[in-house]
């Protein structure tokens, strides 16, 4: 399907979030994955995010060759589904916390394999909740856990992302800020935010001031309205984020994470198109 915005801009760091569950319905479902990551292609996005709960849920070889197929670039591998099913996170105990990170590596191991130059695992639902009792003890399980975890990536030439998510779907670090400041203790390069439009809408009181202030810690964008839907289908202020965006010369991936409310495809292409013409009126070229 092609895009419906005449003259539309080509964004090259433009992606989706994708999935093979229909556990989480704001991300892209794939049905049919020869056609599903064509009509992706088609609408003008150049890279993929991945959630799955295992690398040996799906058919590793399959995804690669169609995703090269249509020039798709696995990007990131997002980790939720493994809390989601198996309700394991990283401040767990021992037994568990070292499942989540051996499955985290096996997907570490299938980003090499799908070879693109930017290599990303996303930490956000799995990162675990704080429970009643010693918050203290259980951040230090976490720190450990993604301590462990950047080393292991910075092998593999893996970059780790820790996604912020708002309160009501977490109650652990639900703005740029407060996860600046966590990351912040790491002093290491190999670990940085990832931030989403939906989830600052809900608990960042300027969304623009806040991502002006975490542009040093901010390597990828999520990008949905504030129903969830595709950019353009609510009431949050694109153009406003990104005149941001070009304000701090972000250069990274922008990444829509949609629910889909009627038709997939045509929605994509919506979200896409009012995108790129936005970017094109404010003059941000990614």
């Amino acid at each position: 399907m092609a895009g419906l915005f005449p003259g539309r801009v080509n964004m090259e760091n433009i992606g989706i979030c994708i999935t093979f569950s229909k556990i989480f319905d704001h991300m892209f479902l794939i049905d049919n994955m020869e056609h599903d990551l064509k009509e992706i292609a088609n609408s003008g996005i150049k890279a993929v995010e991945l959630s799955i709960r295992d690398t040996n849920d799906i058919d590793s070889e399959s995804l690669i060759y169609n995703l090269k197929k249509n020039r798709l670039k696995l990007v990131t591998i997002a980790t939720g589904l493994i809390r989601k099913i198996d309700s394991i996170t990283l401040m767990d105990k021992k037994s568990n916390r070292e499942i989540v990170i051996e499955r985290i590596v096996k997907m570490m191991d299938l980003l090499n394999k799908a070879d693109s130059k930017e290599k990303y695992i996303l930490i956000g639902f799995v990162k675990g909740e704080l429970r009643e009792g010693n918050n203290w003890e259980q951040m230090k399980l976490l720190k450990g856990s993604l301590l462990e975890l950047v080393d292991l990536a910075k092998e593999r030439d893996v970059k780790i992302l820790l996604e912020i998510i708002n309160r009501g779907d977490t109650n652990l670090l639900n703005t740029i800020s407060e996860g600046a400041d966590f990351i912040s203790q790491f002093e290491n390069q190999n670990i940085k935010l990832v931030i989403d439009t939906y989830h600052m809408s809900l608990d960042e009181k300027d969304i623009s001031a806040s991502i002006i202030r975490g542009r040093e810690y901010i390597e990828c964008i999520h990008l949905s309205d504030d129903n969830r839907l595709n950019p353009g289908m609510g009431k949050i202020n694109f153009k406003k984020i990104i005149s941001t965006l070009k304000e701090i010369n972000y250069k990274g991936y922008l990444m829509f994470e949609c629910r889909t409310a009627k038709d997939k495809y045509m929605e994509l292409c919506l979200g896409y198109d009012n995108i790129a013409k936005i970017s094109q009126e404010v003059n941000y070229n990614v």
